[in-house]
């Protein structure tokens, strides 16, 4: 046989071969991206927001598949802070070469077999136009990633800087980056991503808006039905400038939570080196909000069924007829049948003078009795209540160092003795008032609130009472 005429048929079945290979790994790739749209819907979802009415969703409007490369167009949908008006939409387009062997990576150098090879670019729209107009039209968001065959891959995405000015408006943008890192047959993610600088200028009011040093790190781990995210931020300062002057120092937030199934274990802690409100000094805090055993799922459908109710008035309160209050009624007590646990620990507010501490915790329960709700509610709140527990300690030495900072503010002229002297007499009155209704105790070095309700019965200050009594004391307190 002519040499050549196995040479050309070898060719053409490798040809074959590689259009048969790249059409089905072009499926393949497509079924990743849509796996990876819907993992991340779910780690948009935060203590059960809805995200098909509030909050972040990402879907994919056009795929367009062909043999050795394919199209798409994903819309990123966020909710619309502006009252009455629809939610935000932001496009990206998407232009993946199939592999196993995409020819941009070979051009490159790069002879890695993978799935596709992506490089995708955002869309302009009118909530972002500035940005677009900044650089001349060209799309201010790049982002080029890799799908592996071996269930791993990378992304990276490059913002574009910023300097724009139009009718007193200004925007100044430094630039930034992202990366991501999958693994576990993409299931498994860590991200990075910084910026160095964001300055907004408002022509209408001539304030200003600066922040600087924002670095976002995150993991998150999948296996089965459990999820596990946790992610920190941290940024060295924000600024405020204009009638309002403020400045706050090391910010750092930290977000940490497990969904298993429907329910979430989850909390935020948020911590700020260095408050400074004008030229008052107001120190440091820290402060951490948390659940457990949340159900996600009802969650989501209380919140879907209210804003139903509300007939797209956004944040407005509406008022609620009969039924209307009865079914929100059988979803909240549908969310309390996994007794979930609501937290604020710790609270800790410090300056150069010492500190004072907070904390709160909240056992909740379905109601064995929901028809007691309406005809009892002081018996219904101890069933659905299983434990209340408040602790505050107010240092006085901290307190007056705040308040007379605050005092120096407003009034420069002040001397320092007579703020410090005026902050010991707010201090004392408010004490001594409190302490002889009961609601305060005394301490070394200030004062004192422990407040426990378990077992449907209250204990105020170490002294137990009922909750009648305790209605009254409050009552009397707001005199």
């Amino acid at each position: 046989m002519n040499k050549g005429v196995i040479v050309a048929g070898v060719v053409v079945l490798a040809g074959v071969a590689y259009v048969g290979s790249s059409w089905y790994v072009g499926q393949q790739a497509e079924a990743k991206i849509r796996t990876s749209i819907e993992q991340t819907n779910q780690e948009f979802v935060m203590l059960g927001g809805d995200l098909t009415s509030r909050g972040m969703q990402l879907s994919v409007k056009e795929y367009k598949r062909g043999i050795f490369s394919a199209d798409a167009v994903y819309a990123l949908t966020l909710a619309n802070s502006e009252e009455g008006e629809g939610p935000i939409e932001l496009l990206i387009a998407d232009h993946l070469q199939h592999g196993p062997f995409p020819l941009d990576t070979l051009k490159a150098g790069d002879f890695t077999p993978m799935l596709a090879y992506s490089q995708a670019h955002l869309l302009s729209a009118p909530a972002i136009q500035v940005w677009f107009d900044s650089q001349k039209e060209k799309s201010p968001l790049q982002a080029v990633t890799r799908i592996g065959m071996d269930g791993t891959g990378s992304s990276a995405w490059t913002f574009s800087p910023v300097e724009y000015k139009k009718d007193g408006t200004e925007i100044s943008f430094s630039g930034g980056q992202g990366h991501i890192n999958f693994s576990n047959d993409f299931k498994d993610s860590v991200s990075t991503g910084q910026f160095d600088s964001l300055r907004l200028l408002d022509g209408s009011d001539d304030s200003t808006l600066t922040l600087s040093g924002l670095t976002v790190n995150g993991t998150a781990k999948r296996e089965s039905d459990n999820t596990i995210v946790n992610s920190l931020m941290t940024l060295d300062k924000l600024a405020l400038a204009g009638d309002e002057e403020l400045s706050v120092d090391k910010i750092t937030v930290t977000m940490d939570s497990t969904q298993t199934g429907k329910l979430l274990d989850g909390s935020i802690h948020y911590q700020v080196g260095k408050l400074t409100i004008a030229k008052a000094d107001l120190g440091s805090m820290d402060l951490t909000f948390g659940a457990k055993n949340l159900d996600t799922v009802v969650l989501s459908d209380i919140i879907s069924t209210y804003e139903k109710m509300q007939g797209g008035q956004g944040n407005a309160v509406v008022e609620l007829d009969s039924e209307q209050e009865a079914l929100l009624q059988e979803k909240l007590f549908a969310m309390l049948a996994s007794k979930p646990t609501l937290f604020i620990d710790p609270v800790v507010w410090k300056n150069s003078a010492g500190e004072s501490k907070a904390s709160l915790l909240v056992n909740l329960a379905a109601p064995t009795n929901p028809e007691a709700v309406q005809t009892n509610p002081i018996a219904a709140l101890s069933q659905m209540l299983k434990k209340l527990q408040l602790n505050i300690n107010v240092s006085r030495a901290m307190f007056v160092e705040a308040v007379s900072q605050v005092a120096l503010n407003a009034e420069p002229a002040e001397s320092p003795e007579h703020a410090q002297e005026l902050a010991m007499q707010i201090y004392d009155q408010y004490v001594s008032e409190y302490q002889e209704k009961g609601f305060l105790t005394v301490t070394d070095d200030g004062a004192a609130l422990n407040v426990l309700f378990q077992d449907g019965k209250i204990t105020l200050n170490d002294q137990e009472m009922p909750v009648e009594q305790l209605m009254m004391l409050m009552m009397l307190l707001a005199m």
